[in-house]
């Protein structure tokens, strides 16, 4: 009676055993290393199923949603900026739109859910805030005009930057964190002169306003932190265009590399 029992458990862990396999396997990841995960796969399929979810292709996550939102809030903004009268409406939209920046990225990360919508949309609606704050104070004459410009030709060249990137094939620059010091820097100050206080008399070091702050007349001291994101600016976008140049020489040497190759 024992060995019969001891056959028959015998014969049903072998069962077991070949209707699934547990095992861990290198999986190609995201990065081109790859990532060890846990893989169950059947005598049936030779297919192996990722124990972990792949968000990159989703739509509809939180943080998608929280994007989305936030792109709706820059019209809304600008909008209430422009007709003028009221500048605390206008504060509490654009600072809303402007303090989740980072709500949807650290929602994304630590739900696992980083989507390529989300990697695409996030970094536009950045841009698309600070064009639309920049225009809306412009045009109430809140700031001159070569801020608009350097502002404006600054995201143009980013662009255009980019887009080369893209047409060589070149490897991805990472965001520095000078570069988001610049955006917090910048949109601070932006919200700040949307609110329009406080104000204070200026240094009186020029007579021209093209300089608030430093000329006699009165400015809202917010101003600063918009000085301070123009000269961050400068110096991410000399960084920037070190790196693009480093990818692009690095994209050439991949390719020849392999036309050798060949």
């Amino acid at each position: 009676m024992a060995d019969t029992r001891a056959q028959t458990d015998t014969a049903r862990s072998t069962r077991n055993a070949d209707t699934q396999v547990n095992r861990t396997e290198h999986v190609p990841g995201p990065d081109s290393a790859g990532t060890q995960h846990h893989v169950l796969t059947t005598p049936h399929s030779d297919h192996p199923t990722i124990g972990t979810a792949d968000a990159g292709d989703q739509i509809i996550t939180a943080a998608n949603v929280i994007t989305v939102l936030r792109l709706i809030l820059v019209p809304l903004a600008f909008s209430v900026l422009v007709n003028r009268g009221h500048d605390l409406l206008a504060f509490a939209l654009f600072a809303v739109a402007g303090l989740s920046d980072g709500l949807d990225g650290m929602i994304a990360r630590r739900t696992n859910t980083v989507t390529q919508l989300g990697q695409a949309i996030d970094p536009l609606v950045d841009r698309f805030l600070i064009a639309a704050g920049v225009i809306g104070l412009y045009v109430v004459g809140r700031v001159p005009t070569w801020i608009l410009v350097v502002l404006i030709a600054r995201d143009c060249v980013l662009l255009i930057g980019l887009a080369v990137l893209r047409k060589v094939r070149a490897d991805s620059v990472h965001v520095l964190f000078i570069g988001k010091a610049t955006t917090v820097a910048v949109l601070v100050g932006f919200a700040g002169l949307i609110a329009n206080v406080p104000h204070a008399d200026g240094l009186g070091l020029i007579t021209s306003g093209v300089l608030p702050g430093f000329s006699t007349g009165s400015y809202c001291v917010w101003i600063w932190f918009v000085y301070l994101g123009l000269v961050l600016s400068l110096m991410t976008m000399c960084a920037y265009f070190v790196m693009g140049i480093r990818a692009i020489r690095s994209a050439n040497r991949r390719r020849q590399a392999q036309a050798v190759g060949e």
